[in-house]
C-alpha cells in the first residue's frame, strides 16, 4: 500500500467540512502533507486534522474582504496572474502597505481570501504559488506594522495562514 493511500486509510473516518474541497480524495493534497513530515504518516495525518479543524472553525471558502468590496484594489497583496507553469503569483508591494489602515481582522480576512483563491485556480497537479515581495523603497519594515493593528499574535497566524500550520 502506498503511503497516499495509508494516509487515505487512516483518515478515512474524519468528518470533512461542508462545502469544502475533499481533501482526502486528491492525491496531490495528500502527498503534499506526507512531504511536508518527511514521509510520516502519522505525522502528515496529525497535520491534515489540525487543517482540518481550521477549515471547520473558519471557513475559509466564505471568507469575504470587506475592504476588496468597498475599494478593490486597495490592499498590498493580490494575486496578480499565473507563471509559465502554471502557479498562481501573488504580489505584495510593501510600498503599497500604507495607503490604507486595515484592522487585523480585515488583513487576515484579506490574506485567506487571495490565498484560498490562489488555490482555487491552480490547474489539475499544481500545488505551489509564487509570492513576490517587493520591497523596493523601504529601508525598515516599521511601517507594516503601522499598516494595520497588530497584536502579538499577528505574524503566527499569518505564517499559519501562509504554511497550512506546517510549523
Amino acid at each position: 500500500m502506498s503511503l497516499v493511500d495509508q494516509l487515505r486509510e487512516e483518515l478515512k473516518a474524519e468528518e470533512l467540512p461542508v462545502d469544502e474541497p475533499d481533501l482526502l480524495n486528491d492525491d496531490v493534497i495528500l502527498w503534499n502533507y506526507l512531504k511536508a513530515r518527511n514521509s510520516s504518516v502519522s505525522q502528515a495525518a496529525a497535520m491534515l486534522r489540525k487543517s482540518i479543524e481550521w477549515r471547520r472553525v473558519v471557513r475559509p471558502r466564505e471568507i469575504r474582504c470587506s475592504g476588496c468590496c468597498l475599494k478593490p484594489g486597495t490592499h498590498s497583496i493580490r494575486q496578480v496572474g499565473f507563471d509559465n507553469a502554471g502557479r498562481p503569483i501573488i504580489y505584495s508591494s510593501f510600498t503599497q502597505a500604507t495607503t490604507q489602515r486595515n484592522s487585523t481582522a480585515d488583513a487576515m480576512a484579506h490574506l485567506i481570501y487571495v490565498l484560498e483563491n490562489a488555490i482555487r485556480t491552480m490547474p489539475p497537479g499544481i500545488s505551489q504559488w509564487i509570492l513576490v515581495i517587493d520591497c523596493q523603497g523601504k529601508r525598515n519594515y516599521q511601517h507594516i506594522l503601522c499598516s494595520c493593528e497588530v497584536s502579538q499574535l499577528v505574524p503566527k497566524q499569518i505564517i499559519t495562514v501562509i504554511l497550512g500550520s506546517k510549523i
